[in-house]
């Protein structure tokens, strides 16, 4: 994701690392917390589509690394 492209766009997929380092949206977010955090992915969310208001869709998703 990048701002000037993201101003383009109609549905974003992404995770919470890409708002935070490509778009500079940053949420507190504890991914090694071993529970999903929805009040802070619903925060990410809102800033988003505020900063967005061209999207029709945002969606974030918690992976889990493989070992």
């Amino acid at each position: 994701m990048c701002p000037y492209f993201i101003k383009y766009a109609d549905i974003v997929v992404g995770n919470e690392e890409d708002c935070q380092k490509s778009l500079g949206i940053k949420v507190d977010v504890d991914v090694e917390a071993g529970k999903l955090q929805t009040e802070r992915y619903r925060e990410l969310t809102d800033r988003v589509l505020n900063l967005y208001p061209n999207f029709w869709y945002s969606a974030y998703f918690a992976g889990r690394r493989r070992n």
